[in-house]
This record gives structure tokens, C-alpha cells and sequence, in this order.
């Protein structure tokens, strides 16, 4: 009887422990579980700064919700949503959330895009509009499949690897391949510009914008190295 009675006083001396003075018992150190995300991919919350009341949340924007969404709209936002996801890019990429666009506005001609072509143009700011002519390379029985490499770039600084980039391509034995370069910056590479009409397989875009950088305010549209690379996948005729 004394051992039970100084078993249970133990017991109750863990619990004041765990739940008095209002500390919690979670250790600081452990990172907080995610929160499970619905069944349509809605991306968890994140943990970071307020949103302001102007800045769209996890639903549709307030535009858009003023009158009933089409399921076009709902799968562009769903595309918005998972290229923004708090997750990836605080606790797997590292720097910080960027804010969902405050609208759904697009070119009437967006309307017959596929949804992941739509989200992209709005992330985009506009500047990129799909081919959607483009198809995609369908092998033969017993072909090889195209394999596409694609690469994003910035012309300002890495302009002297873009012939060692073209050297590792072309040295690969593998065929068929294609080579997808998206650029960004003021001038565009003089190098993929006269390679691109040497060698069908490159496929090069340049684009007249800056790079996003962590902790910068651009004044002008800026992209990130995520986009370019998203864009570059949908330009891409084979397997990226």
C-alpha cells in the first residue's frame, strides 16, 4: 500500500508539472507539426508574419468570390496556391512567402489556357503567355522518349557558363534531347541567341525582367528562380 501511495503521488506530481504556471511540456526546439492538408491539396498554414487585410488568404480572392467561381478558376487558384505553399518555401526552400495575386484578371484568351498555363501568366505578371500549340513529343513504338533538360539563367551574370552549359548538354550520348533555357535580365545571351539557329534542340526564351532576390524590393517585375524554372517545364516537349 505504501508503494501504490507513492506511485500515484509521483503521477500527480508529473502532472501539476506538465500542465502548471501555464508552461507547456513541447519541447521549444521541435518543430511544429503541419497541418493536414485537405483533400483538394490546400496547402497549410503557415506560422509566418499577419496578412494584412489586403493580401488574399488561402481561399479564392474577393473579386473572384463575389460571384461563383468556375471550376476553370478554382483550378488556377489550387495551381496558385501549390506554387506558393508556405511550407515548401519556408521550412524546404528557405525564404519567405511570397503573397498570392489579389485577383484573377486575365486576357479573355487565358480562358481556353489549361489552369497551370493561367497560374504561371498571373505569376508571371503578364509577361509570359503559352504557346498552346505546342505539343508534346509522342514517341513510337520502340523509340526513345525526348528527354528535355531544362535550365533557368540570368544573361547579367552568368552569361560566361552558358557555353559550358551547352558543352554538357551536347556531350551527353543520350538522344533525342532538347535543351530549355529561360533567361532573364536586360540583354539577352548572345551565345544561346546563335545556338539556338545552329542546333534545333536548343530551345531558348529570354525574358525582359529582373531576378527576384531575398530581402529586395524590386521597383520593376522580377521572377524567381522557381518560376523561371516552372516556365521552362511547360515549355518543354518531352520529359523534364
Amino acid at each position: 500500500q505504501a508503494l501504490q501511495a507513492d506511485d500515484a503521488a509521483k503521477e500527480q506530481r508529473a502532472l501539476e508539472a506538465g500542465s502548471g504556471g501555464g508552461d507547456s511540456n513541447v519541447d521549444p526546439d521541435e518543430p511544429p507539426p503541419l497541418g493536414d492538408a485537405s483533400e483538394e491539396g490546400d496547402a497549410a498554414e503557415s506560422s509566418g508574419p499577419a496578412k494584412t487585410k489586403d493580401e488574399p488568404s488561402g481561399g479564392l480572392p474577393k473579386a473572384t468570390t463575389q460571384r461563383k467561381a468556375s471550376k476553370w478558376e478554382e483550378k488556377v487558384w489550387k495551381h496558385l496556391q501549390y506554387m506558393r505553399d508556405p511550407v515548401i518555401s519556408e521550412c524546404i526552400c528557405r525564404v519567405a512567402v511570397k503573397p498570392l495575386p489579389k485577383d484573377l484578371d486575365v486576357p479573355a484568351e487565358a480562358r481556353s489556357w489549361p489552369p497551370l498555363y493561367a497560374a504561371l501568366h498571373l505569376l508571371s505578371r503578364g509577361v509570359w503567355t503559352p504557346d498552346c500549340t505546342k505539343d508534346s513529343e509522342d514517341s513510337g513504338a520502340g523509340e526513345k522518349r525526348l528527354i528535355s533538360v531544362v535550365c533557368p539563367t540570368t544573361s547579367e551574370r552568368r552569361q560566361h557558363f552558358h557555353r559550358l552549359l551547352y558543352m554538357n548538354f551536347d556531350a551527353q550520348s543520350y538522344e533525342p534531347k532538347e535543351l530549355v533555357v529561360v533567361d532573364s535580365g536586360e540583354h539577352p545571351s548572345q551565345f544561346f541567341l546563335g545556338k539556338s539557329k545552329e542546333d534545333p534542340r536548343v530551345v531558348y526564351r529570354h525574358f525582359p525582367v529582373e531576378d527576384s532576390r531575398e530581402g529586395v524590393r524590386s521597383q520593376k517585375t522580377a521572377w524567381s528562380l522557381g518560376l523561371k524554372r516552372n516556365i521552362a517545364c511547360c515549355l518543354a516537349k518531352g520529359e523534364a
